[in-house]
């Protein structure tokens, strides 16, 4: 069962009662998406004309909904894996969380189809693809990687060794991989495939987080 909830910052969230844990922080959703993969990961490349993205858990949506609103000044790739999608009408109650002048654009990523390449706007395209990690394609390279799924603790099956040398394999030179989890495990894991790890002020309610680039 999945339920809405309201966060610290006042933006809402989902509960998933089958891991047991929020899609994002309860201290703030938005303000945890704004500052890990905004602030700390697309804005890193904030140079880049053209950028490529790859998330890790499409979950609620935020996370590309936020990107799309920073695609202005660039063209953005952004694909997203997510093998178990939210129902319709939970991302219809979730609409209705978000700011009027932000839910056109919302809804336009949602109704995006599965498994194919989809125009958000001539500067946005959004691929959303149907799969578990361990069986995901990845048809392209990619400049930035947002890895969002649920934590190493409630679904470890997720931040394994072949998932993340996969993924290394298909990052360009100077990539980022940017993320919540700051567990020691995953940072040594990273390290080991070849990328330079930082430890880096976690969002409220957290005290760290990792960012990963490929030399």
């Amino acid at each position: 069962m999945i339920n809405i909830t309201k966060t610290n910052d006042g933006s809402y969230t989902l509960y998933s009662s089958h891991h047991d844990e929020l899609y994002h922080s309860k201290h703030g959703a938005r303000t945890e998406s704004e500052y890990v993969f905004i602030k700390n990961g697309l804005k890193k490349h904030h140079h880049y004309k053209e950028i490529s993205i790859l998330e890790l858990g499409f979950g609620t949506g935020l996370n590309s909904l936020l990107t799309y609103l920073e695609s202005k000044h660039q063209t953005i790739l952004y694909t997203s894996i997510e093998a178990y999608p939210i129902p319709n009408t939970t991302h219809n109650q979730y609409l209705e969380t978000l700011p009027k002048k932000e839910q056109n654009s919302y809804q336009s990523i949602i109704k995006a189809p599965w498994d194919k390449h989809h125009d958000i706007s001539p500067n946005f395209t959004l691929h959303k693809q149907k799969s578990l990690f361990q069986t995901m394609k990845l048809t392209t390279t990619y400049d930035l990687v947002y890895a969002d799924a649920f934590s190493p603790r409630k679904q470890p099956e997720c931040w394994t060794t072949d998932i993340y040398k996969k993924i290394y394999n298909h990052m360009n030179p100077n990539a980022i991989l940017i993320t919540y989890c700051s567990q020691g495990l995953f940072k040594r894991m990273l390290s080991k495939l070849g990328l330079t790890v930082q430890t880096l002020a976690g969002p409220p309610g957290k005290r760290e987080m990792t960012l990963a680039t490929k030399r």
